[in-house]
Protein backbone atom coordinates (compact mmCIF):
# COMPACT_ATOMS: atom_id res chain seq x y z
CA UNK A 1 0.00 0.00 0.00
CA UNK A 2 2.97 2.37 0.91
CA UNK A 3 4.63 2.05 -2.36
CA UNK A 4 1.29 2.21 -4.09
CA UNK A 5 0.97 5.76 -2.45
CA UNK A 6 4.59 7.31 -4.12
CA UNK A 7 3.18 6.32 -7.81
CA UNK A 8 -0.69 6.58 -7.58
CA UNK A 9 -3.01 9.15 -6.53
CA UNK A 10 -6.15 8.00 -4.56
CA UNK A 11 -9.15 10.24 -5.16
CA UNK A 12 -12.28 9.60 -4.15
CA UNK A 13 -15.21 11.15 -6.17
CA UNK A 14 -17.27 13.88 -5.02
CA UNK A 15 -20.53 11.30 -4.89
CA UNK A 16 -18.21 8.98 -2.85
CA UNK A 17 -17.18 11.69 -0.15
CA UNK A 18 -20.53 13.53 -0.11
CA UNK A 19 -23.16 11.40 -1.03
CA UNK A 20 -25.56 12.74 1.22
CA UNK A 21 -25.61 16.25 -1.00
CA UNK A 22 -26.35 16.25 -4.83
CA UNK A 23 -24.74 17.76 -6.84
CA UNK A 24 -25.72 21.52 -7.94
CA UNK A 25 -28.32 22.19 -10.63
CA UNK A 26 -26.68 24.27 -13.05
CA UNK A 27 -29.93 26.06 -14.96
CA UNK A 28 -29.10 28.03 -18.40
CA UNK A 29 -31.06 31.60 -18.35
CA UNK A 30 -31.27 33.01 -21.79
CA UNK A 31 -31.36 36.71 -21.57
CA UNK A 32 -31.36 39.44 -24.24
CA UNK A 33 -28.20 42.53 -24.58
CA UNK A 34 -29.55 46.32 -24.04
CA UNK A 35 -26.00 46.57 -26.72
CA UNK A 36 -26.85 45.09 -29.69
CA UNK A 37 -25.73 47.88 -32.20
CA UNK A 38 -22.38 48.43 -30.46
CA UNK A 39 -21.54 44.12 -30.26
CA UNK A 40 -22.47 43.88 -33.57
CA UNK A 41 -20.25 46.36 -34.54
CA UNK A 42 -17.62 45.14 -32.41
CA UNK A 43 -18.82 41.50 -34.34
CA UNK A 44 -18.21 42.91 -37.12
CA UNK A 45 -14.75 44.21 -37.13
CA UNK A 46 -13.87 40.76 -35.63
CA UNK A 47 -15.41 39.26 -38.57
CA UNK A 48 -13.61 41.46 -41.32
CA UNK A 49 -10.20 41.25 -38.94
CA UNK A 50 -10.31 37.59 -39.36
CA UNK A 51 -11.23 37.49 -43.23
CA UNK A 52 -8.58 40.14 -44.23
CA UNK A 53 -6.00 38.10 -41.94
CA UNK A 54 -6.74 34.64 -43.77
CA UNK A 55 -6.64 36.25 -47.35
CA UNK A 56 -3.34 37.94 -46.54
CA UNK A 57 -2.10 34.85 -45.27
CA UNK A 58 -2.81 32.85 -48.19
CA UNK A 59 -1.39 35.43 -50.56
CA UNK A 60 1.93 35.54 -48.46
CA UNK A 61 2.05 31.87 -48.43
CA UNK A 62 1.76 31.64 -52.05
CA UNK A 63 4.22 34.56 -52.54
CA UNK A 64 6.82 32.57 -50.29
CA UNK A 65 6.35 29.38 -52.25
CA UNK A 66 6.62 31.34 -55.44
CA UNK A 67 9.84 33.55 -53.87
CA UNK A 68 11.51 29.84 -52.95
CA UNK A 69 10.76 28.38 -55.89
CA UNK A 70 12.34 30.94 -58.27
CA UNK A 71 15.24 31.13 -56.50
CA UNK A 72 16.19 27.82 -55.93
CA UNK A 73 15.55 27.31 -59.86
CA UNK A 74 18.23 30.24 -60.90
CA UNK A 75 20.52 28.86 -58.65
CA UNK A 76 20.20 25.50 -59.87
CA UNK A 77 20.03 26.45 -63.90
CA UNK A 78 23.46 28.23 -62.83
CA UNK A 79 24.98 25.55 -61.62
CA UNK A 80 23.75 23.43 -64.49
CA UNK A 81 21.65 24.66 -66.99
CA UNK A 82 19.08 22.34 -67.00
CA UNK A 83 15.18 22.88 -67.43
CA UNK A 84 12.95 22.49 -65.44
CA UNK A 85 8.73 22.21 -65.47
CA UNK A 86 7.60 25.34 -64.29
CA UNK A 87 5.20 23.59 -61.62
CA UNK A 88 8.11 21.51 -59.57
CA UNK A 89 8.35 21.58 -56.17
CA UNK A 90 10.76 24.25 -55.27
CA UNK A 91 12.27 21.87 -52.44
CA UNK A 92 13.10 19.36 -54.80
CA UNK A 93 16.02 21.56 -56.30
CA UNK A 94 17.46 21.24 -52.96
CA UNK A 95 18.69 17.90 -54.28
CA UNK A 96 21.15 19.32 -56.89
CA UNK A 97 22.79 21.49 -54.84
CA UNK A 98 25.97 21.15 -52.77
CA UNK A 99 25.35 19.77 -48.85
CA UNK A 100 26.89 23.34 -48.39
CA UNK A 101 24.38 25.01 -50.37
CA UNK A 102 21.41 23.28 -49.35
CA UNK A 103 22.06 24.26 -45.67
CA UNK A 104 22.25 27.49 -46.86
CA UNK A 105 19.10 27.86 -48.35
CA UNK A 106 17.44 26.09 -45.78
CA UNK A 107 18.32 28.28 -43.88
CA UNK A 108 16.97 31.17 -45.27
CA UNK A 109 13.69 29.35 -46.03
CA UNK A 110 13.31 28.94 -42.37
CA UNK A 111 13.83 32.88 -41.54
CA UNK A 112 11.33 33.78 -44.20
CA UNK A 113 9.09 31.04 -42.14
CA UNK A 114 10.12 32.35 -38.76
CA UNK A 115 9.17 36.21 -39.83
CA UNK A 116 5.68 34.41 -41.17
CA UNK A 117 4.90 32.93 -37.81
CA UNK A 118 5.59 35.59 -35.66
CA UNK A 119 3.40 37.77 -38.26
CA UNK A 120 0.75 35.10 -37.53
CA UNK A 121 1.05 35.11 -33.56
CA UNK A 122 0.70 38.66 -34.10
CA UNK A 123 -2.49 38.91 -36.16
CA UNK A 124 -3.76 36.30 -33.93
CA UNK A 125 -3.13 38.11 -30.85
CA UNK A 126 -5.21 41.07 -32.08
CA UNK A 127 -8.00 38.52 -32.80
CA UNK A 128 -8.01 37.72 -29.60
CA UNK A 129 -7.76 41.30 -28.09
CA UNK A 130 -10.95 41.82 -30.34
CA UNK A 131 -12.78 38.38 -29.03
CA UNK A 132 -11.83 40.33 -25.02
CA UNK A 133 -13.75 43.39 -26.10
CA UNK A 134 -16.91 40.90 -27.61
CA UNK A 135 -16.99 39.31 -24.54
CA UNK A 136 -16.78 42.56 -22.27
CA UNK A 137 -19.80 44.06 -24.22
CA UNK A 138 -21.65 40.82 -23.83
CA UNK A 139 -21.20 41.29 -20.01
CA UNK A 140 -22.33 44.92 -19.90
CA UNK A 141 -25.12 44.53 -22.50
CA UNK A 142 -26.68 41.62 -19.70
CA UNK A 143 -26.19 43.40 -17.40
CA UNK A 144 -29.92 45.09 -17.13
CA UNK A 145 -31.96 41.79 -17.54
CA UNK A 146 -29.63 40.09 -15.54
CA UNK A 147 -30.55 42.52 -12.60
CA UNK A 148 -34.06 42.21 -13.15
CA UNK A 149 -34.34 38.71 -13.70
CA UNK A 150 -32.61 38.45 -9.76
CA UNK A 151 -34.46 41.48 -8.62
CA UNK A 152 -38.13 39.70 -9.35
CA UNK A 153 -37.41 36.14 -8.29
CA UNK A 154 -36.38 37.55 -4.99
CA UNK A 155 -39.60 39.41 -5.19
CA UNK A 156 -41.98 37.36 -6.11
CA UNK A 157 -40.50 33.74 -5.67
CA UNK A 158 -38.61 34.68 -2.02
CA UNK A 159 -35.56 33.84 -3.21
CA UNK A 160 -33.14 32.42 -0.51
CA UNK A 161 -29.63 34.06 -0.33
CA UNK A 162 -27.70 34.13 -3.53
CA UNK A 163 -24.13 34.93 -4.47
CA UNK A 164 -23.43 36.99 -7.62
CA UNK A 165 -19.66 36.68 -9.46
CA UNK A 166 -19.05 39.06 -11.84
CA UNK A 167 -15.66 39.00 -14.08
CA UNK A 168 -14.97 42.20 -16.24
CA UNK A 169 -14.76 45.84 -13.84
CA UNK A 170 -17.86 46.97 -15.35
CA UNK A 171 -19.85 44.41 -14.91
CA UNK A 172 -18.77 44.58 -10.99
CA UNK A 173 -18.96 47.61 -10.28
CA UNK A 174 -22.76 47.80 -11.73
CA UNK A 175 -23.76 44.43 -9.54
CA UNK A 176 -22.69 46.48 -6.34
CA UNK A 177 -24.81 49.47 -7.45
CA UNK A 178 -27.58 47.58 -8.05
CA UNK A 179 -27.37 45.00 -4.79
CA UNK A 180 -25.13 47.70 -2.61
CA UNK A 181 -26.11 51.41 -3.99
CA UNK A 182 -22.74 51.76 -4.41
CA UNK A 183 -19.68 51.46 -7.08
CA UNK A 184 -17.08 51.18 -4.77
CA UNK A 185 -15.34 48.02 -3.81
CA UNK A 186 -16.35 46.43 -0.63
CA UNK A 187 -14.61 44.92 2.48
CA UNK A 188 -15.49 41.70 1.98
CA UNK A 189 -14.70 40.51 5.41
CA UNK A 190 -17.48 43.20 6.79
CA UNK A 191 -19.99 41.89 3.92
CA UNK A 192 -18.92 38.05 4.87
CA UNK A 193 -19.97 39.04 8.49
CA UNK A 194 -23.41 40.71 7.46
CA UNK A 195 -24.07 38.37 4.88
CA UNK A 196 -24.03 35.46 7.11
CA UNK A 197 -26.51 37.24 10.05
CA UNK A 198 -28.45 39.70 8.36
CA UNK A 199 -31.37 37.74 7.03
CA UNK A 200 -31.96 40.94 4.70
CA UNK A 201 -28.74 40.77 2.88
CA UNK A 202 -30.03 38.47 0.49
CA UNK A 203 -27.37 39.19 -2.76
CA UNK A 204 -24.06 38.98 -2.37
CA UNK A 205 -22.00 40.99 -5.14
CA UNK A 206 -18.13 39.17 -5.38
CA UNK A 207 -15.40 38.99 -7.86
CA UNK A 208 -14.79 35.42 -9.78
CA UNK A 209 -11.45 36.10 -9.93
CA UNK A 210 -10.60 37.83 -6.31
CA UNK A 211 -13.38 36.00 -4.01
CA UNK A 212 -13.61 32.52 -5.80
CA UNK A 213 -11.54 30.71 -2.87
CA UNK A 214 -10.93 31.23 1.15
CA UNK A 215 -14.45 32.10 1.75
CA UNK A 216 -16.79 30.62 3.53
CA UNK A 217 -20.56 32.12 2.99
CA UNK A 218 -22.44 28.80 3.43
CA UNK A 219 -25.51 30.44 4.14
CA UNK A 220 -26.16 31.21 0.61
CA UNK A 221 -28.03 29.10 -1.82
CA UNK A 222 -27.68 30.09 -5.03
CA UNK A 223 -25.00 31.34 -7.00
CA UNK A 224 -25.46 33.80 -10.49
CA UNK A 225 -23.22 33.89 -13.20
CA UNK A 226 -23.89 36.85 -15.10
CA UNK A 227 -20.21 36.15 -17.32
CA UNK A 228 -18.41 33.16 -18.18
CA UNK A 229 -14.80 32.44 -18.00
CA UNK A 230 -13.05 29.31 -19.88
CA UNK A 231 -12.53 27.48 -16.76
CA UNK A 232 -14.62 25.30 -15.32
CA UNK A 233 -12.85 24.97 -12.35
CA UNK A 234 -13.16 29.22 -11.82
CA UNK A 235 -16.94 28.03 -11.96
CA UNK A 236 -16.64 25.35 -9.32
CA UNK A 237 -14.50 27.47 -6.62
CA UNK A 238 -17.43 30.00 -6.88
CA UNK A 239 -19.83 27.79 -6.76
CA UNK A 240 -18.12 26.13 -3.79
CA UNK A 241 -18.14 29.30 -1.66
CA UNK A 242 -21.65 28.05 -0.64
CA UNK A 243 -21.89 24.40 -1.79
CA UNK A 244 -21.07 21.24 0.92
CA UNK A 245 -19.63 23.24 3.02
CA UNK A 246 -18.55 21.58 6.11
CA UNK A 247 -20.61 23.58 8.42
CA UNK A 248 -23.92 23.71 6.78
CA UNK A 249 -23.73 20.66 4.45
CA UNK A 250 -26.35 22.00 1.25
CA UNK A 251 -26.99 21.87 -2.28
CA UNK A 252 -27.55 24.68 -4.71
CA UNK A 253 -28.57 25.81 -7.70
CA UNK A 254 -26.14 27.73 -10.16
CA UNK A 255 -27.81 30.14 -13.04
CA UNK A 256 -25.89 30.82 -15.65
CA UNK A 257 -27.30 33.96 -17.96
CA UNK A 258 -26.89 33.25 -21.58
CA UNK A 259 -27.61 35.88 -24.08
CA UNK A 260 -28.06 33.66 -28.05
CA UNK A 261 -25.93 34.24 -30.82
CA UNK A 262 -22.89 35.86 -29.07
CA UNK A 263 -19.83 34.71 -27.52
CA UNK A 264 -21.63 33.23 -24.75
CA UNK A 265 -22.79 30.36 -26.91
CA UNK A 266 -18.87 29.43 -28.07
CA UNK A 267 -18.03 29.81 -24.33
CA UNK A 268 -20.33 28.02 -22.49
CA UNK A 269 -20.26 25.24 -25.07
CA UNK A 270 -15.77 25.09 -24.69
CA UNK A 271 -16.62 25.23 -20.97
CA UNK A 272 -18.95 22.33 -20.70
CA UNK A 273 -17.22 20.23 -22.14
CA UNK A 274 -13.97 21.12 -20.65
CA UNK A 275 -15.80 20.18 -17.05
CA UNK A 276 -16.35 17.01 -18.61
CA UNK A 277 -13.51 16.00 -19.78
CA UNK A 278 -11.53 16.96 -16.85
CA UNK A 279 -13.79 15.21 -14.88
CA UNK A 280 -12.97 12.05 -16.35
CA UNK A 281 -9.31 12.92 -16.34
CA UNK A 282 -9.03 13.37 -12.72
CA UNK A 283 -11.08 10.30 -12.03
CA UNK A 284 -8.91 7.98 -14.42
CA UNK A 285 -10.61 7.62 -17.55
CA UNK A 286 -9.13 8.03 -20.71
CA UNK A 287 -10.47 11.06 -23.01
CA UNK A 288 -8.21 11.20 -26.16
CA UNK A 289 -7.54 14.85 -27.40
CA UNK A 290 -9.68 16.78 -25.64
CA UNK A 291 -7.62 19.11 -23.38
CA UNK A 292 -5.00 19.38 -26.33
CA UNK A 293 -2.99 22.72 -27.17
CA UNK A 294 -5.28 25.69 -28.01
CA UNK A 295 -8.35 24.35 -26.49
CA UNK A 296 -7.36 25.20 -23.09
CA UNK A 297 -7.17 29.01 -24.08
CA UNK A 298 -8.46 31.56 -25.83
CA UNK A 299 -7.58 29.71 -28.74
CA UNK A 300 -10.31 27.71 -29.43
CA UNK A 301 -12.83 30.77 -29.28
CA UNK A 302 -10.69 32.09 -31.89
CA UNK A 303 -10.77 28.62 -34.03
CA UNK A 304 -14.82 28.45 -33.33
CA UNK A 305 -15.41 31.95 -34.80
CA UNK A 306 -12.78 31.20 -37.87
CA UNK A 307 -14.66 28.47 -38.55
CA UNK A 308 -17.87 30.35 -39.01
CA UNK A 309 -16.38 33.13 -41.03
CA UNK A 310 -14.89 30.36 -43.14
CA UNK A 311 -18.35 28.86 -43.59
CA UNK A 312 -19.72 32.22 -44.80
CA UNK A 313 -22.05 32.28 -41.07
Amino acid sequence: WRRLKLTCMYRPTEAQSSSQVPPPTRIVVPVTLTNWSEYHKAESDLLNFIRESVLNNHRFDQELREMNFWALRAKVLEKSGDLFPGDEDPLSYLNLLSEDEQRKELSTILKLDSARSAEKRAARAQALVKIGVLRRLCGIGKLKAVISWIKDASKNDGLQKSLIFGYHQEVQESIRMAFLGSFAPINIDIYKRKFETDPDFKIFPLSMEGDSEGHNLASAYNTFFPELTYTPKTHDQCEGRCFNRANNPHTINSYYFICPKTTDEDVLAILERKRKISSKITDGVEAKGILSGESLVDGELLYRVMKKVLNGS
